[in-house]
């Protein structure tokens, strides 16, 4: 009987540890790492860029090369609606977002377009980064 006992607890003490909720996240900081890096964007802020983005991301370098080069080539402006959480753990976060971009320079022949996509975030040394980006439609705006 006691041994009966012994499987019976330890069977409720390995379901009860299996059952725990997962740990929280912290929503407002993965949501914060985006509009960081918008906000650095929009200063033509490339360290500032950098440093939302995920040091093992496949396209941190290409990532850094191309921002370079924009800011080089044309000033924009950047604006950020409809961020939703739609998944995270503590370990990743997928966020949905609608950006518009638009030439800060009247005479610019850039478009203006609204991109919807959704970031990968994953954390790095505690801090959320964002670790790639898939767009899902980018829609030109009239001039």
């Amino acid at each position: 009987m006691k041994s009966l006992a012994v499987i019976y607890l330890t069977a409720l003490a390995a379901a009860l540890t299996g059952c725990r909720p997962a740990p929280k996240v912290d929503e407002q900081a993965v949501l914060e790492t985006v509009r960081a890096n918008v906000a650095a964007m929009q200063r033509e802020d490339l360290a500032g860029v950098m440093s939302t983005v995920h040091s093992e991301s496949p396209a941190a370098q290409t990532t850094g090369e191309q921002i370079s080069e924009l800011f080089e080539q044309t000033s924009l402006r950047y604006s950020l609606s409809d961020l939703k959480i739609v998944e995270a753990n503590a370990s990743e976060a997928r966020v949905r977002f609608t950006q518009t971009t638009k030439s800060a320079d009247a005479a610019s022949d850039v478009n203006a377009n609204t991109i919807t996509g959704e970031h990968l975030l994953r954390s790095e040394n505690g801090q959320w980064k964002i670790f790639s980006t898939q767009l899902a439609e980018i829609k030109q705006l009239d001039p």
